[in-house]
């Protein structure tokens, strides 16, 4: 993939992981395929990177802001924001239906989380290349997913973005959540512009006024 904003490979950061490659973007992160330097072992690198105020310096790897006079207090609370997902998906690392987060820092005027790597692809990939999985495959290999998601609910969290890309293939054939940048708590009122929209995947009743956030979103 291709993104202007995206580190360059051999890119090192926080003194130990290696940038090979960007693997995936949004309009608030890019993510990165790493190597620690010390043993080789391959993980994932998410970076925050909102792209409707931030580019990358053409000095260096840092990210700079557009408008600095009024985006910095933006910055801080979305970083902010973005601990509060690695805490979150810190407090459920006991589980194996999540990649597991290795740690958190701030470098380069962002932020990063470091993730286990899954190479087993994702379910997205999976349908696109061999079509329909069977019914009581899929179960099976979404095993572990419920399990974490019967025990997020019970913590008064709601996943809110779970899809075929945001489900990737552990070694033992079993799907895991990668993606906790949406969770919210159960009740909460966000405005209609911060609700995720995926076509086939997002209830309806989301989008109505004063919707409160449900658990059962997570299983539409």
């Amino acid at each position: 993939m291709s993104n202007k904003n995206a580190l360059p490979p051999d890119t090192v950061l926080n003194e130990k992981y290696n940038i090979l490659m960007p693997i995936g973007d949004g309009g608030f992160s890019i993510t990165y395929l790493a190597e620690r330097i010390t043993d080789g072992e391959m993980f994932v690198i998410k970076e925050f990177f909102n792209e409707e105020y931030m580019v990358r310096s053409v000095a260096d790897v840092d990210v700079e802001l557009i408008d600095t006079n009024h985006d910095n207090e933006k910055l801080h609370a979305d970083i902010r924001r973005f601990k509060n997902e690695w805490q979150i998906m810190n407090s459920f690392s006991h589980l194996r239906g999540l990649a597991h987060p290795i740690e958190f820092f701030e470098e380069n005027n962002t932020a990063y989380i470091v993730m286990e790597h899954l190479s087993g692809g994702s379910m997205k990939d999976h349908i696109r290349t061999k079509g329909k999985i069977d019914q009581d495959v899929l179960l099976e290999r979404l095993q572990d997913t419920l399990e974490l998601l019967v025990e997020m609910h019970a913590s008064g969290f709601v996943h809110r973005d779970i899809s075929p890309d945001n489900l990737v293939m552990d070694a033992q054939d079993h799907y895991r959540l990668i993606d906790f940048g949406a969770v919210t708590r159960k009740g909460d009122v966000l405005p209609l512009n911060e609700q995720i929209r995926k076509e086939g995947y997002t209830p309806a009743e989301v989008f109505q006024p004063g919707y409160r956030s449900d658990p059962r979103s997570d299983v539409y």
